[in-house]
């Protein structure tokens, strides 16, 4: 055991560019650690998993690992990649396909509501432990943002072909901001905490409050 931490810790502080891989062989196996460091890390954490644990469950050395990738860091950014990619065009699809079903924009604030609550639901540990990470390195920040402003605005995007004669909006980046934030914060906050108000009438309040802030009522 002692002999493998050692090796663990020489491959870490090598200081050699990693390799992109171009045959399929090579191909397969990168997407298999980062598969398997997206179930290890779903299942316990960020901070529980190590690259030995990746490295057993890809069935790869941890010479392969980083010849691939720098650190640990560097296989959490592409599994977050890899779940916010899954994540959001799964749920830009789902609303693509129901959004036009809705008669009006509080309806269909509450729709993308309940959607997103369910898209986190079912990727929740991934999705607070990005967020969390985020507070605290720049990478993942940076990536964890672009990823946010690029989705959130193709959900906005199906919004005005779909309400664009009845949306009010002055500045579209700020809206984007804050009808965003407003929505996943508080689905957040529902789902981190003992909350004593029902769940339903707190998104019912907040599709409220956003559409009649789209509308300019």
């Amino acid at each position: 055991m002692k002999k493998e931490y050692h090796n663990e810790i020489i491959f870490q502080s090598r200081k050699k560019r990693v390799r992109t891989p171009l045959q399929s062989r090579a191909i397969e196996k990168k997407e298999r650690i980062i598969r398997s460091a997206y179930e290890l890390f779903s299942k316990n954490g960020y901070n529980a998993t190590s690259i030995r644990m990746i490295a057993k469950k890809a069935d790869v050395s941890i010479g392969v690992i980083y010849s691939y990738f720098r650190d640990k860091r560097d296989i959490f950014i592409e599994v977050s990649k890899l779940y916010t990619g899954e994540m959001y065009n799964s749920f830009l699809e789902i609303i693509e396909r129901d959004l036009p079903k809705t008669n009006t924009v509080e309806d269909a604030v509450y729709m993308i509501i309940l959607k997103l609550r369910e898209v986190i639901v079912e990727h929740f540990t991934i999705h607070m432990e990005t967020i969390m990470l985020s507070w605290i390195d720049e990478r993942i920040r940076n990536h964890h943002v672009n990823n946010e402003n690029r989705n959130a605005r193709a959900i906005v995007t199906m919004f005005f072909k779909r309400f664009g004669d009845r949306l009010k909006i002055r500045d579209q980046k700020a809206t984007i901001f804050v009808v965003h934030h407003a929505v996943e914060d508080i689905i957040q906050y529902m789902l981190f905490y003992d909350i004593e108000i029902s769940e339903e009438l707190v998104f019912r309040e907040l599709a409220g409050m956003i559409a009649g802030y789209l509308e300019g009522r």
